[in-house]
């Protein structure tokens, strides 16, 4: 199983920290106008396990739109372009979600 986080692990001690060699980030926009049931949103996010090694990069780009059906449920659909260095053969995604709360 992998980690969430990339870590290091010291032989001298076995101590395991975190690899501050990763670098990431995302941004999220999203606006729904008072009384509408619609939210579109846009999200960038990037994430590099290791910035001394060349091609591991992970670039991924979503266009989305949530419809809240009533307080407890919400459905979205989303479209994300995705630029994988490690894995070029990586397609876009188009996804749909039904999310129900209670």
């Amino acid at each position: 199983m992998g980690a969430l986080f990339p870590t290091l692990t010291d032989a001298t001690n076995k101590a395991t920290y975190f690899d501050s060699r990763a670098k990431g980030m995302y941004v999220t926009l999203a606006y729904q106008k008072k009384g509408t049931a619609y939210q579109p949103y846009v999200r960038y996010d990037n994430f590099n396990p290791n910035t001394d090694a060349a091609g591991l990069y992970y670039n991924r780009y979503t266009a989305g739109l949530n419809y809240y059906i009533n307080n407890n449920n919400k459905l979205t659909v989303e479209y994300e372009k995705i630029k994988d260095g490690a894995n070029p053969t990586v397609k876009n995604f188009y996804g749909a979600q039904y999310q129900v709360s209670f």
